[in-house]
């Protein structure tokens, strides 16, 4: 078992790497500020109650926390959060750390209930250059992957439910963030949108950013080696 100063070192390592400052994960753990800096010092231990809600504040596993070999980094590593522009805002990290640490509940629920993902477990090569080309290629190598019929899918979120990934709505705290995609070995795929993004507001907006994720899922997303990829927009989009 390791030591309370370790603790709170891990919890401060956390909280530092996540750029979230001591006032807010107390607010959010129910705790404050003298009893969050305790725990953090390591000069009062935190009971089992504030170390769960430390941690679903830091987005991680508590019981990761008092693991003696200190598995957090390289298992939950934030570096696997990949975002096509700058630095993901820190509220938004914790959200997809929240999300990965479900994504492991759910393919654990997948197992359980013999119900396994239906997306091919490698990801699919590429042999055009063009975007649209490759965007049909996918589409193509995932309807021969997963037996689908010709013609046009009239929900696309009920397919992605029906093979296995799990789709929700929710806020993002960057506006120009569209969506998430997640994805690792033993765990439930997952596409995430943000409903502060015009284009997750239509219909058939969502419907065009679903099957772009659905490329993430199936191209980029290797499970072996990539967690998450973030999708942004410009303004340019979000005004179309």
């Amino acid at each position: 078992m390791i030591t309370p100063i370790q603790l709170g070192e891990r919890l401060t390592a956390q909280r530092t790497r996540l750029r979230l400052d001591a006032k807010w994960v107390a607010e959010k753990s129910g705790l404050d500020a003298e009893r969050l800096q305790q725990i953090e010092s390591g000069t009062r231990p935190p009971t089992v109650s504030e170390l769960w809600r430390m941690g679903a504040a830091l987005g991680i596993d508590p019981a990761l926390l008092l693991d003696q070999e200190e598995r957090i980094d390289r298992v939950r590593s934030t570096a696997r959060f990949l975002s096509a522009a700058e630095a993901l805002d820190p509220l938004d990290v914790r959200l997809l750390r929240v999300a990965a640490e479900l994504s492991r509940v759910g393919g654990w629920l997948q197992e359980q209930l013999d119900r396994p993902c239906l997306l091919p477990g490698t990801a699919t090569p590429l042999t055009g250059t063009h975007p649209g080309e490759q965007g049909y290629q996918l589409g193509r190598s995932a309807r021969d992957t997963l037996r689908l019929p010709d013609g046009p899918i009239p929900s696309v979120s009920g397919w992605l439910k029906d093979s296995g990934v799990h789709v929700c709505l929710l806020p993002f705290a960057s506006p120009g963030i569209i969506a998430a995609s997640l994805r690792e070995p033993g765990a439930t795929p997952m596409i995430l949108l943000n409903q502060k993004a015009h284009r997750n507001q239509r219909s058939r907006a969502r419907r065009s950013v679903l099957a772009h994720e659905l490329c993430h899922l199936l191209h980029d997303l290797e499970p072996a080696h990539t967690l998450a990829m973030v999708t942004r927009s410009n303004a340019r989009e979000e005004d179309q």
